[in-house]
């Protein structure tokens, strides 16, 4: 990665998650994580980038809608997935807590909605 600020920028529909530079707007790579993330969200530390995604239901005409999905922490430096969790609903609206111990995603299931913990360093 180049020294100037970086933006991950999550692309639905071709699974995978861009680097752009913030200064010059070049593409510096693309890390593929699967179809449908939904969500990216940096650690305070920015030293992990938060990626959910959501598993298509298999609906015609509704490709975002989903059963499950999970959450995907990526390495900044390396570009590469750390881990992956799976979880039983369909992850939104993700934010990190401030001390950087959980993250915090809206998990949406037809008829109701709730709010799930995800520890990162499980």
């Amino acid at each position: 990665m180049s020294g100037s600020e970086v933006v991950f920028v999550q692309n639905t529909y071709s699974g995978d998650i861009t680097l752009i530079d913030a200064m010059t707007h070049k593409v510096l790579s693309t890390i593929n994580v699967g179809k449908y993330p939904d969500d990216v969200t940096a650690s305070p530390d920015n030293a992990t980038i938060y990626v959910n995604r959501i598993d298509s239901a298999g609906l015609k005409g509704a490709l975002n809608v989903g059963d499950t999905g999970e959450v995907i922490a990526i390495d900044p430096v390396t570009e590469k997935v750390r881990w992956r969790v799976p979880v039983n609903g369909m992850p939104h609206h993700m934010t990190v807590t401030r001390d950087g111990k959980f993250i915090r995603s809206e998990e949406r299931r037809v008829g109701k909605e709730c709010r799930s913990r995800w520890s990162p360093y499980h």
